[in-house]
């Protein structure tokens, strides 16, 4: 027994539609996710821009530094700044600003707003 003739037309036109969705949704599902992960990678392709920046800015700075330890006014400079080089005949004064290492008063200490101003309390 065969169907009649709208049935099969009706049934031939519903495969089509669902077949032409699914062509049509694995194109999209193969254009989207691809588009997805392009994006990703350029925005990191981005972020290692910027820090490759910075590295190289760093990298001029130390060159520019290395070229000061030919000049002796410099070296001497750097001597101090870092590692607290005092010359012969000098002497060296460190200042903290932090409390627990503030200088210890006396009980009896007169002015209780200079205790005040220096230990921050």
């Amino acid at each position: 027994m065969r169907a009649p003739l709208g049935v099969v037309a009706f049934t031939a036109r519903v495969l089509w539609t669902i077949l032409g969705a699914l062509v049509i949704g694995a194109a999209v599902f193969a254009v989207i996710f691809p588009a997805r992960a392009y994006m990703a990678k350029k925005d990191e392709v981005e972020q290692t821009r910027i820090e490759l920046a910075s590295v190289n800015s760093r990298i001029a700075e130390l060159e520019s530094e290395i070229s000061d330890f030919g000049n002796r006014t410099a070296v001497a400079r750097i001597a101090r700044e870092r590692f607290g080089l005092v010359s012969e005949g000098e002497q060296l004064y460190r200042l903290s600003a932090r409390p627990e290492e503030a200088a210890r008063f006396p009980e009896m200490w007169p002015w209780p707003g200079m205790e005040r101003l220096v230990r921050g309390s």
